[in-house]
């Protein structure tokens, strides 16, 4: 291979390394700004993604080091013609454009997966959702029939942890309530202190179930206020729309790798209760 030769490999090595390095930077920035969630979302990941970049930008230095070197080489060996430079420019331009182009192209691929795996994985917490409470609809059924009394938070902790176990992130129930003269969305989770036992002594208030249990010397408070749902404004409207037309439309959220599906449960035509579908995806869409 004769040293012009050469001189075109490195160039190319070179100009492809540097490339590469820049589209990469480019995806790495798009996916951090707009939260696609691509790559795994743990510092190791991050850490080992930085590595590469590192790596990608000292191989592209040194190539770009050896392509100078070589040229100086060529061109005291042969030199250039002006014509010869003339003729390269506009094929030069015609790849700057292409390069230009590629990155509204990138950033169209990175965003259409990132929909594309929502969508995916909205229709499998949906199966998901749907099969948890067939599978488990007593438990279902006496969860949705919601009264802020004892006897029935000594049974949810147990009916909880039955759709909890078929549903792999966390199932629970969002349920209209007041406080005061306040309307409020309470969130049914496990309670602590709660079991299903009959030696307690109990004092019910209208937002405050108090019990003692003598042979663990236990006290136990439970407050409408510790249930309290903690959504966004998005969320509570939604929630306030469902309840009051008795509907039952669906909603997925998907925020910074929460999943949150929202699930009607419905008795004789109303809309007495609001599933509460949540998963963790620590990892990127396209591992979903």
């Amino acid at each position: 291979m004769n040293l012009k030769k050469w001189v075109k490999t490195a160039n190319i090595i070179g100009m492809t390394a540097a490339i590469i390095l820049i589209y990469w930077v480019f995806a790495f920035v798009l996916v951090v700004a707009l939260d696609l969630r691509v790559f795994a979302e743990k510092l190791t990941g991050i850490f080992g993604m930085s590595v590469f970049g590192i790596l990608a930008l000292m191989a592209a230095a040194l190539m770009l080091n050896i392509m100078f070197n070589l040229s100086r080489i060529a061109d005291r060996s042969e030199g250039l013609s002006a014509a010869n430079v003339q003729a390269a420019a506009p094929q030069g331009r015609k790849r700057l454009w292409l390069f230009a182009a590629l990155f509204p192209l990138l950033a169209g691929l990175l965003l259409g997966g990132d929909r594309l795996s929502a969508a995916k994985k909205r229709e499998v917490m949906l199966a998901q959702a749907a099969e948890t409470l067939r599978v488990h609809a007593p438990a279902a059924a006496r969860l949705a029939a919601y009264r802020f009394q004892y006897n029935y938070f000594r049974k949810s902790n147990q009916d909880l942890a039955d759709l909890n176990r078929l549903f792999k992130g966390n199932v629970s129930l969002l349920v209209p309530d007041r406080i005061g003269q306040e309307n409020v969305f309470l969130e049914i989770r496990s309670v602590d202190g709660f079991s299903d036992g009959t030696d307690v002594q109990l004092h019910e208030t209208a937002d405050e179930i108090s019990l003692y249990q003598p042979q663990q010397k236990e006290r136990t408070h439970l407050r409408k206020s510790e249930l309290l749902y903690r959504g966004g404004a998005e969320q509570r409207a939604y929630l306030q729309k469902v309840f009051a037309e008795n509907s039952r439309q669906i909603r997925f959220d998907d925020h910074k790798g929460n999943y949150e599906l929202f699930y009607p449960h419905q008795v004789n035509g109303k809309t007495v209760g609001v599933w509460l579908f949540n998963e963790r995806q620590y990892y990127g869409k396209f591992g979903s």
